[in-house]
């Protein structure tokens, strides 16, 4: 890539394009084709738009025209100037020195700036890693600590550990004893739920039994009423001892299902011998095995 034109720098071409405002002109003025100045341009078109992009800023001013002459046809020659006023030149020289002179001035600025974000930059990263070392350090210092304190607990738990399995087994032998002690509890108190109900239904059916042995007894007596205007009979009776009484006496140390049998027993042994005699009797043998049948469910 050229980086000169007919010994121009790409600055110096840029300023004869920018001062004849055409590009054909241009290559004339610089003495070369058209299309060398195109493709000159063309292969240094980034510091042309650089180049540009700073004129357009104000970053740079053009000096003043070069005095131009043409030869006139005749016998002088008359000299046509293309210049502006010697004042305003020097005003606008002026004017580029003061600017130049900022541009110095930021320029310092800015390579200052860089030296305070280079210099803040190595303030951070020594910062962070003194940060990270003394981080690290605490980390390690807690560590340790806690290490040590779990160690402690471990070695508290182990000596207290004995004494917290000793506490449990306590704790469920007496969960065990309470249960056991709560199912005794339920136990005696259905037991004696049913003993009270037991009791209740023997003193009914004795009650009953009492009840029928009155009736059938007043019922015989009423007979043997009407058979003593002939021939008093004595079934139930034995000088001063009522059989009735004698009964009663007997069943209250019986069972209920038991003392219907023996009541039959004692009556009919009674009444044999003055009324039907092995008839009787026999009635008597059915209901001793009764009683006895009965006797051997209640203890099975």
């Amino acid at each position: 890539m050229r980086t000169t034109l007919k010994g121009l720098t790409v600055e110096e071409v840029d300023k004869v394009i920018f001062n004849t405002k055409n590009m054909k002109e241009a290559a004339n003025e610089i003495g070369v084709a058209y299309q060398s100045l195109l493709q000159f341009r063309s292969e240094n078109m980034k510091e042309f738009k650089k180049l540009k992009a700073q004129r357009e800023q104000g970053l740079i001013f053009d000096e003043a025209p070069v005095i131009k002459t043409k030869p006139v046809k005749g016998a002088s020659q008359i000299p046509i100037v293309e210049t502006i006023e010697k004042s305003e030149y020097d005003k606008l020289l002026d004017q580029v020195k003061e600017l130049e002179e900022k541009i110095i001035e930021k320029n310092l600025e800015i390579k200052q700036l860089e030296k305070d974000k280079k210099k803040a930059i190595s303030d951070r990263e020594t910062f962070e890693k003194d940060a990270t070392a003394k981080l690290k350090k605490l980390e390690k210092v807690v560590e340790d600590r806690v290490d040590n304190k779990v160690k402690n607990l471990n070695s508290q738990l182990e000596k207290h550990k004995d004494t917290i399995e000793k506490i449990s087994e306590v704790n469920r032998n007496l969960q065990e004893t309470v249960k056991q002690a709560n199912l005794t509890i339920k136990e005696y108190q259905d037991k004696e739920t049913e003993m009270v109900l037991n009791y209740e239904e023997q003193l009914k059916e004795k009650v009953a039994i009492i009840k029928n042995l009155e009736n059938e007894l007043s019922s015989s007596q009423q007979s043997e009423k009407v058979i003593d205007i002939i021939n008093k009979a004595g079934h139930y009776n034995y000088g001063d001892i009522e059989v009735i009484d004698f009964i009663e006496q007997v069943i209250e140390h019986y069972p209920s299902v038991v003392a219907n049998s023996i009541a039959n027993v004692i009556k009919y042994v009674a009444r044999a011998p003055h009324k039907n005699d092995v008839q009787d009797l026999e009635k008597a043998q059915y209901y001793i095995k009764r009683a006895i049948d009965k006797t051997n469910e209640k203890i099975s």
